[in-house]
C-alpha cells in the first residue's frame, strides 16, 4: 500500500429482527419503512429471525412462501 494512503476495511453489518411467526403484517410494515432504506446501505444484511418451535404445517408452508417471495427470513 502506498505511503500516506489510509485503508479502511469495512466489516459487514448484520441486523436480525426477532419476529413472531404469526405476524406477517408487522414484517410487511417493517419492510415498507426502515428496512427498505437500511437494505440499500452497502455492507448491511437484514433478516427476520423466526423460531421454528411450535410451528404447525400451515405456519411452515406460509413462512416458506414468504421467504421465497422476500428472501429475508431465517428460521
Amino acid at each position: 500500500m502506498p505511503r500516506g494512503v489510509l485503508y479502511v476495511r469495512r466489516t459487514p453489518q448484520v441486523l436480525g429482527v426477532i419476529s413472531n411467526q404469526r405476524t406477517p403484517k408487522t414484517r410487511e410494515w417493517i419492510r415498507g419503512t426502515y428496512m427498505g432504506e437500511a437494505a440499500a446501505l452497502e455492507g448491511v444484511l437484514l433478516r427476520f429471525v423466526i423460531g421454528r418451535h411450535g410451528l404447525n404445517q400451515d405456519d411452515k408452508k406460509r413462512l416458506r412462501a414468504e421467504r421465497r417471495k422476500h428472501g429475508d427470513l431465517e428460521l
